[in-house]
């Protein structure tokens, strides 16, 4: 035999039966093997009542799926629920089975654990009975099982199916149930035609394990128009400032791999900032607990993580599945409308075998509307027969003379005489007429589209009650790739002075004889005079969340007019959204910024201390005039009404990025307007602060707000050195 010949009559069947049979899912969600146990369990009586041991399913799945019993059970762990692996479990276990996020939370051997069907089986098996699906005989033919379950919800976008077939690889995403299923109401009513209103929906992809889905908007609907798509997933921490717990892990990523990239760049000395890291894993949840050394910064500490360990990893998708016996690639808008035209077909054949059974009922119950008025002679003659016992020649006389076929007749001869009465009679009426009823119903429902895709709409609205759950997968930014960090030259770490001017001009003094005798041109105010390293930093905030990074030494150092304008060195047109300038020193710092609706997010120095120039998102944008930043924990907030409360924010302990916190109630219609640092107080000791820890409950009488005792007190003259330019909102703090 010859190349061709192989691989026509060899190879491809092979290939085709890989690739249909096995590996790739089907509209209904499933792969063959997944169909074959769930169908045995149902055939079992596993819907309902107790469970039964996982080997006894195996051993039954077994005649329709000839297959080996590891291979079987490992399919069955997978669609349970105490393995975690899929967002609707198809299995209810009992006993260990391990878990989806790690290895050596093995599952038990099937003779130790028990299942049974889940309640959401019922959705995914109502009208098996009722010719909704093709039923096909098995690998031996001595016995039937279904080609496809009538789901009544979208499976196939629900839970994460993946296959590997000759050739061939599907990874089809899965959503939340509840987004699922209202995109296809949203689309039989006509909200959803396009994929940008879809994937508002769908959302992005939801995992069991939780964590965040980084990706924009053009991203997913990329996903959604071709089905294919790559995506960053993280997981989910807790930061504090001598460990970092970690909750959450991305889908596919087991808990050992993280432990073993953490012990590998220990030992390589990439994260000499780790003592130790365990797994503290218990029934409450997943728990993963790096420990710190003094004096890290778990922020930094956390990149490194996401660098070097699988807790920042990608996931792509790849949707194919098989339709009409072909393999077919689809976008999710495609695809739940194949799922709907597959569930109409259900739907149909479910109605037309309905209507088909409830005809045959109503075609024999019409005899009695054919005999109701010839009850005694029906009886007569039915008794003459009990007497000959010739039923042939009384079924002909009944078909001749009342007008039935011979079923009719046959079905008043295998009646008791007694029960040919004028009371059954009219009961028979009443039934034939519930019936008819019926039929027209059912003919309703089969020659209408509409009506089907009623149905299916309430469906999905009683699904969602029944069975939906808050998502666990949260959308997060997309990671932008940072540019390669450049290469800092050496510079000399000598000390020197840097000058902000009122205008915004920043000058730096390198000598002594500059440093007390330098003298600003005339019309020009000095604003702020930092002593710093020449090798060191000037921070730039803006209002939009962006902070600017101005080498010191990088700054003009001579003796002509000033020429470095603070907006030009970083690129700003104008000054306008410049809100606070500052050192960097040595990235230790923090300030903590509040909002008029007196939410407040606190600000890390450290977040900016790579080598890059520029770093974006640190804190939620805001408009010029519209923020107060103060670098005091302790700070009286006071309001556009007059106003007052206290708030103190030493005991918070480290915040992750960007984490947004309460600091005091505002009053509807109420802004906050300025920021009063108790250092400014001149006898704090003497004020009943009490009173101010309730919200804004307390009206300002005075100016200041706050009443002191008659005394003499030092002007305090410890300051800070942030500096705002005249064009940014003015701060309640020295300058």
């Amino acid at each position: 035999m010859d190349i061709k010949s192989t691989l026509m009559y060899n190879y491809l069947p092979y290939a085709k039966s890989t690739i249909i049979d096995r590996a790739l899912p089907f509209i209904d969600g499933l792969k063959p093997s997944h169909r074959k146990i769930l169908y045995t369990m149902y055939t079992m009586g596993l819907l309902s009542g107790a469970k039964t041991k996982s080997s006894n399913i195996v051993g039954q799945t077994m005649k329709i799926h000839p297959h080996g019993d590891s291979s079987i059970y490992d399919t069955m762990v997978r669609m349970s629920t105490g393995h975690d692996a899929l967002n609707a479990p198809y299995v209810e276990s009992k006993g260990n089975f391990g878990k989806v996020y790690s290895d050596d939370l093995a599952y038990a051997a099937p003779r130790y654990t028990e299942a049974k069907l889940t309640p959401l089986c019922k959705e995914i098996f109502e009208g098996i009975n009722e010719n909704a699906v093709d039923m096909v005989d098995n690998f031996d033919n001595t016995t039937v099982e279904p080609k496809l379950l009538p789901v009544k919800f979208p499976t196939i976008l629900v839970n994460a199916t993946n296959g590997i077939a000759v050739g061939v690889g599907s990874s089809i995403p899965s959503f939340s149930l509840v987004n699922v299923c209202t995109a296809v109401s949203d689309i039989l009513h006509g909200k959803i035609t396009n994929v940008e209103q879809l994937m508002d929906v769908l959302g992005v992809p939801e995992f069991t394990t939780g964590g965040y889905v980084h990706a924009s908007k053009e991203d997913l609907i990329k996903l959604g128009e071709t089905g294919k798509g790559s995506f960053v997933v993280s997981g989910t921490v807790n930061l504090y400032s001598d460990k970092i717990i970690i909750t959450e892990i991305p889908y596919k990523v087991k808990t050992e791999q993280i432990l073993s990239a953490i012990e590998v760049a220990v030992k390589n000395g990439d994260l000499k900032e780790v003592s130790d890291a365990k797994d503290e894993t218990d029934l409450n949840g997943m728990k993963l607990v790096v420990t710190l050394k003094r004096g890290s910064n778990p922020r930094d500490v956390l990149k490194k993580l996401n660098r070097l360990t699988p807790l920042r990893s990608s996931v792509s998708f790849n949707t194919q599945l098989i339709v009409d016996n072909r393999c077919k690639a689809m976008g999710l808008l495609e695809l739940l409308n194949e799922w709907i035209s597959f569930r109409v077909e259900c739907l149909n054949r479910v109605y037309t075998f309905k209507r088909d059974k409830a005809s045959r009922e109503e075609h024999i119950l019409s005899t009695w509307e054919k005999i109701y008025d010839h009850i005694k002679e029906v009886v007569a003659l039915i008794a003459d027969s009990k007497d000959t016992d010739n039923d042939d020649i009384v079924c002909q006389k009944l078909m001749q003379t009342y007008g039935l076929d011979e079923a009719q007749a046959n079905y008043l001869l295998d009646l008791k005489i007694r029960a040919i009465s004028k009371a059954n009679a009219s009961k028979k009426l009443n039934e034939l007429t519930s019936k008819r009823k019926d039929i027209a119903d059912y003919t309703t429902v089969i020659d209408s589209d509409n009506e089907k895709y009623k149905i299916i709409v309430a469906d999905m609205d009683r699904i969602i009650k029944t069975y939906g759950h808050k998502n666990r997968t949260n959308k997060a930014d997309p990671i932008i790739p940072q540019p390669k960090e450049e290469k800092v030259e050496k510079v000399d770490d000598s000390t020197v002075n840097v000058i902000l001017t009122k205008s915004g001009f920043l000058k730096r003094l390198t000598s002594i004889r500059d440093i007390t005798n330098y003298e600003l041109p005339e019309g020009e105010e000095e604003a702020a005079r930092w002593a710093v390293k020449n090798n060191q930093h000037i921070l730039v905030f803006t209002y939009d969340g962006t902070v600017y990074k101005i080498a010191v030494n990088d700054i003009d150092a001579g003796k002509g007019p000033l020429k470095d304008e603070v907006y030009k060195l970083i690129g700003l047109p104008n000054s306008h959204n410049i809100m606070l300038i500052d050192p960097a020193g040595d990235y230790t710092k923090h300030f903590n910024l509040v909002y008029p609706n007196g939410r407040g997010t606190r600000v890390y120095y450290s977040q900016a201390s790579g080598n890059r120039k520029k770093y974006k998102s640190l804190f939620e944008e805001c408009q010029p005039g519209m923020a107060w930043y103060t670098f005091a924990d302790e700070f009286f907030m006071i309001t556009k009404r007059k106003k007052a409360a206290y708030c103190d924010l030493t005991t918070m302990g480290m915040l992750t990025r960007r984490v947004a916190f309460k600091v005091a109630r505002v009053n509807h219609g109420d802004v906050i307007s300025e920021l009063l640092p108790v250092s400014q107080i001149p006898d704090m000791n003497l004020i009943d602060i009490d009173k101010y820890y309730k919200g804004y409950t307390v009206c300002i009488n005075s100016d200041p707000f706050y009443e002191l005792p008659a005394q003499e007190s030092e002007d305090d003259t410890s300051g800070t050195t942030e500096v705002a330019l005249e064009t940014t909102v003015e701060t309640t703090e020295n300058q």
